[in-house]
C-alpha cells in the first residue's frame, strides 16, 4: 500500500470533505490536528491518529512521519501554514494547503520557493476554491497564449454560511486587499471599488466589490504573464462573512451543502477575450476534487518549488478530469 498523506485540521468542514475524497480514492491517511477528541471521533480502522500542535515542530515532524504528503485544511492559514510548510520540508514530502489569505499564499511563495526546489518537493499554499479553481479556469481560459493583457476573475455566490476559520482568515486581512497591478503585487487598504457587474445565468447583474482579497490575485500571475489580475465578488454573498449571527455550514444528507457559486474566469490578449466559468455547490466542497486532484501531480515529482496550481498542473485536464464534481463547467 502507498504511504498514507496527512490531513492536519481534518475534523474541520472543509477538512471532512478532503478525507472522504482521499477514502474514495482509495488513500490511506494519518489524521491529524490539535483536537485529539475530535480525531478519535472521525477515525475508522485503519486510520493513524497523530495529534500535534502547530506550535510544536517535534510533534508536527512525529505526526508526518511516515507520509507522503501534507495537506493542510486548518484556518487561520496565518497560524498554521508556514509550521506545516517547514515540516514538509524537513521530512522532504509535498505540501499542499487551502488558505484563502492572499497575504499568506504571497509570504508562502516569496519565503519557501527555493527550500522547496532545493528539497525537490512541491509546495502549492492555495490549492482550493480561493485562489486554486480562478487560477485554473484562467489558465484553461487562455490557451496557447503565453502572456495576456488582464486576467479577471468574478465570484458569486447565493448565499454564504462561513466556518469559523473563514471568518478569521476575513478578520486577519484588516481592510487590506491585495492586487496585481502594473505587473507587481501591491497592498491597498481603504474602501473598495464598486460597481454594477454581470455574473453568468442565474446570477445575473449584481453590485460587486473589486479587487476582493482572494489568492487568486497572488496565484494567477505566477503561471500567467500579465500586468493585471482583477478579482470581483458579488457582494451578495460577502454579508455573511461579517455578520455573527450568520450560521456555520450545515451539510445536507449527501455532505454538499445547497449553496450554489460560480467562477467566470476572462483573459484578455491583443483584444481579444476567452472565457472559462465553473457552476456548482457548496464552496467548501469543491475544494477537495481540487486538493486532492493536485496532490497526485505534487506526488509525481515532476515540478518542485512553491507553485500556484496552473504551474503544476493544465487547467484545461485538470478540471476536465473533476468535471463530475461540477454542476457545469465550460471550457473554451
Amino acid at each position: 500500500m502507498s504511504p498514507p498523506v496527512m490531513i492536519f485540521g481534518v475534523y474541520g468542514h472543509t477538512g471532512r470533505f478532503v478525507l472522504d475524497e482521499l477514502r474514495r480514492r482509495g488513500s490511506a491517511v494519518v489524521m491529524s490536528g490539535r483536537d485529539p477528541a475530535r480525531l478519535a471521533e472521525l477515525a475508522v480502522t485503519g486510520d493513524l491518529v497523530r495529534p500535534a500542535e502547530v506550535t510544536d515542530p517535534g510533534a508536527l515532524s512525529r505526526a508526518a512521519d511516515g507520509c507522503a504528503a501534507i495537506l493542510n485544511c486548518a484556518g487561520p492559514f496565518a497560524e498554521t501554514a508556514s509550521p506545516l510548510v517547514e515540516t514538509a520540508l524537513r521530512l522532504g514530502i509535498p505540501y499542499l494547503g487551502v488558505a484563502g489569505e492572499p497575504g499568506v499564499v504571497a509570504d508562502i511563495f516569496a519565503r519557501y520557493d527555493a527550500p522547496a526546489r532545493e528539497r525537490s518537493i512541491a509546495v502549492v499554499p492555495a490549492a482550493g476554491f480561493f485562489g486554486g479553481l480562478g487560477d485554473l479556469l484562467a489558465d484553461a481560459a487562455r490557451g496557447a497564449w503565453r502572456d495576456a493583457d488582464l486576467a479577471r476573475v468574478a465570484i458569486a455566490f447565493d448565499r454564504w454560511n462561513p466556518t469559523p476559520g473563514s471568518r478569521a482568515a476575513g478578520a486577519s486581512l484588516a481592510g487590506r486587499r491585495w492586487v496585481w497591478t502594473g505587473g507587481a503585487l501591491e497592498v491597498r487598504s481603504g474602501p473598495p471599488p464598486l460597481s454594477q457587474v454581470e455574473f453568468p445565468p442565474p446570477f445575473g447583474t449584481q453590485p460587486a466589490m473589486s479587487e476582493y482579497p482572494s489568492p487568486d490575485a497572488v496565484m494567477i500571475p505566477r503561471g500567467l504573464a500579465t500586468p493585471q489580475v482583477d478579482v470581483v465578488m458579488a457582494l451578495g454573498g460577502l454579508a455573511a462573512l461579517r455578520d455573527p449571527a450568520a450560521c456555520s455550514p450545515q451539510p445536507t444528507p449527501g455532505r454538499r451543502s445547497d449553496q450554489r457559486f460560480v467562477v467566470q474566469a476572462n483573459v484578455h490578449c491583443h483584444g481579444e477575450a476567452r472565457t472559462a466559468s465553473a457552476h456548482g455547490r457548496d464552496i467548501y466542497a469543491i475544494t477537495a476534487p481540487i486538493v486532492v486532484e493536485a496532490l497526485s501531480h505534487a506526488l509525481s515529482g515532476q515540478r518542485s518549488g512553491a507553485l500556484s496550481l496552473s504551474q503544476l498542473m493544465d487547467g484545461r485536464s485538470t478540471l476536465s478530469a473533476i468535471s463530475g464534481a461540477f454542476d457545469r463547467l465550460e471550457l473554451p
